[in-house]
């Protein structure tokens, strides 16, 4: 009985083990599957065996070293399968983590998972924990191997990456150094070890873009594997050509570029010309050119790789690909006739090689279709887009999609804008109807139609894609913030935006309140009335005042005799002469100044009639007659307003503004045709950009050119009183004013835009006159900088609401220092007052689509009106005439520019 029981023990045991056995081994078949497969990119066979490898090592239980293996390829290859979430990845990462403390032993292997799962907190940014795991597996590799073995050594160079992730390039640097120092032996491997990990640290320092750096190392790591291997070896070619790939996107590639020409060396060299692998040291060469825009040697070597096919006897694709390079790169050179001719030949290589599968026909006709839209044969770009179109658009719809897009830009550089249109379109087409893919990525796509659309004049569909553009991005924004589950920090992230906006906003507003009653203050001394002689002279000496005491005795002059006698009392006594209490002169007050208030007395409704008038005689008239309806107006508003009980009168007449348009319609009309004439006459990608760019120009000079002469027009047809008003500037210097503030601008990132204000207001006024009396003005920009610098962020925070309040300051600035005929102007708008201004404007005229107008201006005319006025007493005896004479060439430019410069 005791013998049977022991057999029963035995065969238990026997059966456990051999259980044991069978499931450590489709263990390991399935992680060599997932990890096979995981080489291959099939991530998703991977992911799925690693779950079966999963489900297997949970049967080991949890202190299995195993299960935290499988775990980290679980959450390594999640990121990159569909069938894993982030969520997921978190977990699996998470649950490694946690029991990795009771399953790592000191081994080998160990160290391996520990590594894997450093892998994979890499992968999903959690630079933290995986700094802890490489320093884990350092740790456990120095315990079995000591300080100085090559994993020990790669190990702290995995480490040295992880602290450059976290923004620690001091600690990487010295982890780097460290790493090197662990290879100490002599022997060919630890050279090579060494070399590996010189190359190593080339790779880190270019990722720091310290290039010299990068370049001492890789170029020692050369010599070692060149004195190991001499350099007709592979392994010294490959290693060449990896350096040369790292550094060929350097700013200075010199390095890139002399290892590349050492590869060519060296092949031609070590084999004949006629060799595959002196064809691949060119191919090489020819690609690093075109990838610089050296265009002229890429085309040299290439042409010098299709002669070593030539000489292999090679008419395959390999051929047909470095002749399609050779016209790609003659394409960009410009060399339009001879990259077509390179293209044919490609295609007719492909076409011989039609049967088979990788011949790729497609991709000849669609070079062939970019270099015939290169050179504006719209016609040959067409067939061979057609030939694409049919045979991608059921299989390769997105590949018709890129071709549409880069002829589409071309044909929008060309100015060809309708052809462009119907390219973005069709790919705009394709990517929509593809469901899987987010709409948020074809915003650009949008945006770049929508800039077509506008330059053809179709402004409504451009607005309306323009608008698709700005809701594809915010759902795609919002899209990416609920995938990764982010909303928490999204919405802290705007609180504190929220908070930060609100704090800014504030501390603008006490700065504001404080510099614009600052200027406010620096005001009222302008407007205070001068101190009445008798007052002047009690300040300078009081009882010695000529005039006004007697000398010798201090008692006043000419007085009552009553009144001496009681002033023998003492000079003190004088009743309303002098201060009972001090003794001291009274001082007299002196009188307010006087204050001439304008008026306007004009309506909307008879404006809105003189309107509709005008509009139907223009109609009548094909619009001639509306320059005689312009005048119309202009003379009725002026009419309106009030001095002294006397009204302006403008003397302006629609003849005047004929003649004035007429002269200045050949400057617009360069305008308007420059742009679309100067690519006939001149056929070259960069005839449109030079064309707006005369444009943009032209337009710099005439705005000051406009603004000058239609404020001279205006001015020198007004009249009060019988006299007339005039401008005498010189609009040459005007214009240079106007050139060297937008410099100023521009250079000041706006800071400049009081003192170019004031700086043209004190041009104008200082060369205005009425009459024979001169208008001064003496403002200076340094007053109104603070109260700008205050009001920008302002303005912009509250999306430009708060502007008006600073538009307010500026014009009591401006007004406060002006002068005429010995008075000065006042101005009394506020920020609220013009906020409700234009606002009700915006309102009256959208509201009635256009028709309230004419309300809008009288309540604009009334407002300013009400809050102008002159103080100070208006020396008009002493006015005369004097006339000049003016043009209206300007007033058309300024009419045609969108100006506005009030009546």
């Amino acid at each position: 009985m005791r013998l049977l029981f022991v057999l029963i023990l035995v065969v238990f045991l026997v059966n456990g083990v051999a259980s044991g056995q069978e499931a450590a081994a489709r263990f390991d078949r399935a992680i060599e599957a997932g990890v096979e497969a995981r080489e291959e990119f099939e991530f998703d066979v991977a992911y799925a065996q690693f779950l079966t490898a999963l489900e297997i090592a949970e049967t080991f239980g949890e202190k299995d070293w195993r299960l935290v293996k499988v775990l980290g390829h679980l959450a390594e290859c999640c990121p990159e399968a569909a069938a894993c979430s982030s969520a997921k990845g978190k977990e699996w990462l998470d649950r490694a983590m946690r029991l990795r403390a009771g399953a790592i032993e000191a081994s080998e292997e160990a160290a391996a998972v520990l590594d894997l799962l450093a892998e994979a907190a890499t992968g999903a940014e959690r630079y933290g924990e995986a700094a802890v795991l490489y320093r884990e597996a350092l740790e456990v590799r120095e315990a079995i191997h000591g300080r100085h073995h090559r994993s020990v050594a790669t190990t702290h160079a995995a480490l040295a990456w992880i602290y450059q992730y976290q923004n620690k390039p001091d600690l990487a640097k010295e982890t780097m150094r460290q790493a090197k120092g662990r290879i100490e032996g002599s022997t060919p491997e630890d050279l090579e070890d060494r070399a590996h990990l010189m190359e190593e640290a080339g790779r880190l320092y270019n990722f720091m873009d310290e290039e010299a750096e990068a370049a001492k190392e890789f170029e020692q790591a050369i010599g070692i594997y060149e004195g190991l291997w001499g350099e007709a070896d592979p392994r010294f070619i490959e290693v060449l050509e990896r350096v040369a790939r790292v550094t060929r996107w350097w700013e200075d590639a010199a390095l890139a570029e002399r290892l590349l020409g050492r590869i060519v060396r060296i092949q031609l060299k070590t084999h004949s010309r006629a060799s595959e692998a002196y064809y691949e040291a060119l191919s090489g060469q020819a690609d690093f050119y075109d990838r610089k825009d050296r265009w002229e040697e890429a085309e040299a070597t290439t042409a010098a790789a299709l002669e070593v096919l030539a000489l292999l006897g090679r008419n395959d694709l390999e051929s047909a690909e470095c002749v399609a390079r050779l016209a790609r790169v003659r394409m960009k050179m410009g060399k339009y006739p001879e990259a077509i001719e390179a293209g044919e030949r490609n295609l007719a290589i492909r076409m011989e090689l039609a049967t088979a599968e990788e011949s790729d026909v497609t991709s000849a006709h669609e070079l062939l279709a970019l270099i015939h839209a290169h050179t504006g044969d719209i016609e040959a770009a067409r067939g061979h887009y057609d030939a694409v179109d049919a045979a991608t658009r059921r299989v390769q719809p997105k590949r018709l999609a890129k071709l549409s897009d880069e002829l589409g830009k071309i044909y929008s550089e060309q100015g060809q804008y309708a052809q462009a249109a119907g390219m973005i379109e069709t790919a705009l087409a394709i990517h929509e109807a593809d469901p899987g893919e987010a709409r948020s990525l074809q915003a650009g796509r949008m945006r770049q139609l929508a800039q077509v659309y506008r330059a053809m004049g179709r402004n409504e569909d451009a607005t309306r894609f323009e608008g698709m553009a700005a809701q594809a991005e915010m759902e795609g924004l919002f899209k990416r913030v609920g995938e990764r589950g982010e909303w928490k920090y999204f919405l802290i992230g705007m609180a504190v935006f929220a908070g930060f906006f609100a704090l800014m906003a504030a501390v603008a507003g006490v700065l504001w309140y404080f510099t614009s009653r600052s200027v406010d203050r620096g005001l009222d001394p302008l407007f205070a009335p001068p101190p009445a002689p008798v007052a002047e002279a009690i300040e300078a000496e009081p009882w010695q005042a000529a005039g006004l005491f007697d000398p010798e005795t201090g008692l006043p002059v000419a007085l009552a005799p009553a009144t001496a006698e009681v002033a023998e009392g003492g000079p003190g006594q004088v009743a309303g002469l002098f201060d009972l209490d001090t003794g001291r002169p009274v001082v007299p007050a002196a009188p307010p100044l006087p204050v001439h208030r304008y008026r306007f007395l004009g309506d909307g409704g008879t404006l809105f009639e003189i309107r509709v008038r005008n509009l139907l005689l223009s109609l009548l008239t094909l619009g001639i007659y509306s320059f005689w309806g312009k005048a119309r107006v202009r003379r009725y508003l002026c009419g309106q307003i009030e001095l002294l009980e006397d009204r302006f009168v403008f003397h302006g007449t629609g003849r005047e503004l004929l003649l004035g348009w007429l002269k200045a319609v050949p400057v617009l009309a360069f305008i308007v045709l420059f742009p679309n004439l100067l690519p006939l006459f001149w056929q070259t990608p960069a005839a449109l950009l030079a064309g707006q760019m005369a444009v943009f120009a032209a337009i710099l000079v005439l705005v000051p050119v406009a603004s000058a002469g239609a404020y001279r027009y205006r001015l020198n047809r007004m009249s009060w009183r019988g006299i007339r008003f005039s401008f005498r500037g010189s609009t040459f210097r005007f214009v240079l004013l106007y050139l060297g503030g937008y410099l100023l601008l521009l250079l000041s990132l706006g800071l400049y835009s009081p003192f170019f204000h004031i700086r043209i207001e004190r041009y104008l006024l200082n060369h205005s006159w009425f009459g024979d009396t001169r208008f001064r003005f003496d403002g200076h920009g340094r007053h109104l900088l603070l109260p700008f610098i205050c009001a920008g962020p302002l303005a912009l925070m509250s999306f430009g609401i708060f502007w008006p309040w600073y538009s307010a300051l500026r014009s009591r600035y401006c007004w406060a220092h002006t002068t005429v005929a010995g008075a000065r102007f006042r101005c009394t708008a506020t920020g609220a007052g013009l906020l409700g201004l234009w606002t009700g404007n915006f309102f009256l005229i959208v509201g009635t689509l256009g028709f309230g107008i004419s309300w809008a201006t009288a309540r604009t005319l009334r407002y300013w009106a009400n809050h102008l006025e002159l103080a100070g007493e208006l020396a008009l005896d002493t006015i005369r005439q004097d006339e000049l004479a003016a043009s209206a060439v300007g007033e058309s430019f300024a009419d045609f520019l969108g100006f506005d410069f009030g009546v």
